[in-house]
């Protein structure tokens, strides 16, 4: 089920996103762009829970934005994470995925 509403929010935000010239995003336009995020998004679980975002790049040249949610969702057992993939300042590749807590433990045991 999970797995549907990835595939689900990976196309929405691929129809949306994808070949955004990131070059052209300002801090208004970037708001824009998470809240079509989070719009796609709570739409596809059916407004059930409400997602924020915390915004992990400092700068839109990056090759990579990471948006995490800002808590862990119990009903996805884990954060929601949105990789946008940056290649000649384009989004090129929409990756969302959900970091579980036992993704979380096994990270702190790398670092």
């Amino acid at each position: 089920m999970i797995e549907e509403k990835l595939y689900l929010i990976q196309e929405e935000l691929d129809d949306k996103l994808l070949n955004t010239d990131t070059k052209l995003l300002d801090i208004s336009k970037y708001t824009l762009l998470l809240n079509q995020i989070l719009d796609s998004i709570n739409l596809i679980f059916d407004n059930q829970t409400h997602f924020s975002f915390k915004n992990t790049a400092n700068k839109f040249n990056s090759d990579y934005i990471i948006i995490k949610s800002n808590d862990f969702n119990n009903s996805l057992n884990g954060y929601l994470l949105i990789y946008l993939i940056i290649s000649n300042d384009k989004i090129v590749k929409i990756e969302p995925t959900i970091l579980t807590n036992l993704a979380i433990l096994k990270h702190m045991e790398v670092c």
